[in-house]
């Protein structure tokens, strides 16, 4: 708020400010706490976008040891299913799905390894 004068007067205590030049100082905290108030809501939602990713994630990760263990012999238990369930975009999510996949494609390529 530099650009609001201040006058001191003699004989008189602190500082003082013509109205019209209040009137800046309060708009320009105004403005800058709008400002502030925005980034904390930005700053919040991509948080969210952030851990819903890690979240995503941590399950495909869980999926591939799951489809490793399937490989060496062991471990098909429900695997199928939750690999069709992870592959579901969510309502969010939709437009970050796997491009060329299908439902039925991966059924059937689960389907051979039985």
């Amino acid at each position: 708020m530099d650009e609001v004068k201040r006058y001191t007067f003699k004989g008189a205590a602190g500082e003082y400010v013509y109205a019209g030049d209040f009137e800046k100082a309060v708009r320009c905290f105004l403005d800058s706490a709008e400002r502030c108030i925005a980034a904390e809501r930005r700053e919040k939602s991509l948080q969210q976008r952030l851990t819903t990713a890690d979240e995503r994630n941590d399950a495909a990760v869980d999926l591939l040891r799951r489809c490793r263990a399937v490989v060496d012999g062991t471990g098909w238990v429900d695997l199928e299913r939750d690999i069709v369930a992870f592959l579901k975009p969510a309502d969010a999510d939709r437009d970050q799905g796997i491009p060329g996949t299908s439902f039925q494609r991966l059924n059937a390529l689960a389907n051979q390894g039985e």
